[in-house]
């Protein structure tokens, strides 16, 4: 749990590394409120988008991580007398 908790940390900061650059391109280029607001919908999502990508790839490591060990417990001698 603290893993992905110290993730969605990095991950905002990750979209505050984002978002503060759109801020003062919007600001260069005068931009109007719709376009600042456009920009920060966007770049939120794909900070959420890149949330769950990161999620699925750790889901699918565990599952991978738990037919290695299926497969190893499968592979293993019977003990002498279970199998007599």
């Amino acid at each position: 749990m603290g893993i992905r908790t110290w993730f969605a940390l990095r991950i905002e900061f990750l979209s505050l590394i984002i978002i503060i650059p759109g801020f003062f391109f919007c600001l260069a280029y005068q931009s109007d409120a719709g376009m600042f607001a456009l920009m920060l919908k966007y770049t939120l999502s794909i900070t959420e988008d890149i949330g769950i990508f990161m999620n699925q790839i750790s889901k699918t490591e565990n599952r991978f991580i738990s037919y290695e060990r299926c497969d190893y417990f499968m592979k293993i001698d019977p003990e002498t007398g279970y199998c007599d």
